[in-house]
């Protein structure tokens, strides 16, 4: 699971599955800022995604659908994702 748009939406697969449907419209949105042409949009962006996948976020989170570790793990690529998309 590489491709990064594979990551985004399995993230917000699992928390719209497990209820978390707030917090899965707002990872959207962010990934979507993200694809802004405006740096500073960018810039919010990669900052609300990279506080959500924060461990005390979204790694918190009582997920039941997939394994904590790797849970975690698809955080951490969400974040790297973000940050090479701010580039």
């Amino acid at each position: 699971m590489d491709n990064r748009a594979e990551v985004g939406r399995r993230v917000i697969e699992i928390l719209s599955t497990e209820g978390f449907l707030d917090v899965a419209r707002e990872l959207e949105e962010a990934l979507a800022i993200l694809k802004s042409i405006d740096r500073n949009e960018r810039i919010q962006g990669y900052n609300t995604v990279v506080s959500l996948c924060h461990v005390k976020s979204l790694g918190d989170l009582n997920i039941q659908s997939i394994d904590n570790k790797e849970w975690w793990k698809l955080l951490r690529k969400l974040e790297n994702i973000a940050k090479k998309d701010l580039g």
